[in-house]
């Protein structure tokens, strides 16, 4: 599975880091037990949750949801799904009840075409995952988007949702499988620039026992989400994730970002800011800054943007650098 360059649009980021997180079966399993009810968790069996791979989010709304269905059995061998469904925008979807009807409704006619001898339908259980910048205030269920009669409620179709809002859980809540309390983490604070760089151990320290492939997967999308991710902050994460790491194991990791072009989406949005807000402070910039600042790597970018506010001269800047680079 891969993970799209800095150069993809955001929702694909999310979506293919979502869909990355869960790929993993004991992911899954924790994601699902830790999120029910304790008494429908009592009564599964210890098999972890089966993918079933497809889709029920209609093509015009793939930029903003993702989905991801599971099938469960339990000690009676009745059979659940468990309907995750991945809300990536960064403030809450107001009709989510309706569109959890309408991939329900979907799901459960996929069903019946492959049960045609079908005596019973299986549960379904709707669970949203939710980290926008915004707490999720929006009702949990269907009624609430009905101007209902009180006196015809009991008659008219209604189903109720579990939400799974990121920023209301604690983090050290998030779960209790390291490795997917590190994605969760990374999911909670992509929209949460502020407070990005003191969760960056957290999400090191939880990567310690996790597959390579995701500990590569979770520093992608850390790139790519978290502003404040500088090369050597990046480089304290990979050592906190695997201590014993050797210095040119990092090195070809690192490089292997670079080859992957993860950097370049951040370092040019960096750098345009920084143009715009030299251009402003010193008005007119000589033809060798634009060059200079487009050609920096994201280190340089951080370090001359902090030294704009108190400056009184490209000097100031730049130091002895305020010269041509040809």
């Amino acid at each position: 599975m891969t993970i799209p360059a800095a150069g993809d649009a955001i929702h694909d980021i999310h979506d293919h880091y979502f869909v990355a997180l869960l790929s993993y079966p004991d992911h899954a399993d924790a994601l699902v037990r830790e999120r029910l009810p304790a008494e429908a968790v009592a009564t599964l069996t210890s098999a972890p949750p089966e993918p079933v791979d497809t889709t029920y989010i209609d093509q015009e709304l793939r930029d903003h949801i993702s989905d991801r269905m599971f099938r469960v059995r339990s000690t009676t061998q009745r059979e659940s799904l468990i309907y995750l469904v991945f809300d990536h925008k960064s403030s809450p979807h107001r009709q989510m009840a309706w569109q959890f009807l309408r991939y329900t409704m979907r799901a459960l006619e996929q069903w019946v075409r492959d049960n045609p001898h079908w005596v019973t339908l299986p549960q379904i259980v709707p669970i949203l995952i939710y980290h926008g910048q915004r707490e999720w205030h929006i009702a949990d269920e269907l009624l609430a988007l009905v101007e209902a009669e009180p006196s015809l409620r009991p008659y008219l179709l209604n189903f109720r949702f579990l939400v799974v809002d990121l920023s209301r859980i604690d983090d050290n809540d998030l779960s209790n499988c390291a490795s997917l309390r590190a994605g969760l983490l990374a999911l909670k604070y992509a929209f949460r620039e502020q407070q990005q760089p003191r969760v960056l151990e957290q999400i090191g320290l939880a990567l310690r026992q996790a597959p390579m492939a995701f500990l590569y997967q979770t520093l992608k999308y850390l790139l790519q989400t978290f502003k404040s991710l500088n090369r050597s902050a990046m480089q304290r994460v990979i050592q906190q994730a695997r201590p014993s790491i050797q210095p040119q194991e990092v090195t070809a990791m690192m490089s292997q970002f670079a080859q992957e072009n993860i950097y370049r989406g951040r370092q040019e949005g960096e750098s345009s800011i920084l143009i715009r807000l030299l251009r402003r402070r010193f008005s007119d910039l000589p033809g060798w800054v634009e060059p200079k600042v487009l050609g920096a790597d994201t280190d340089a970018l951080e370090q001359w943007s902090d030294r704009i506010l108190d400056a009184q001269s490209l000097q100031d800047i730049f130091g002895d650098e305020t010269q041509p680079t040809y």
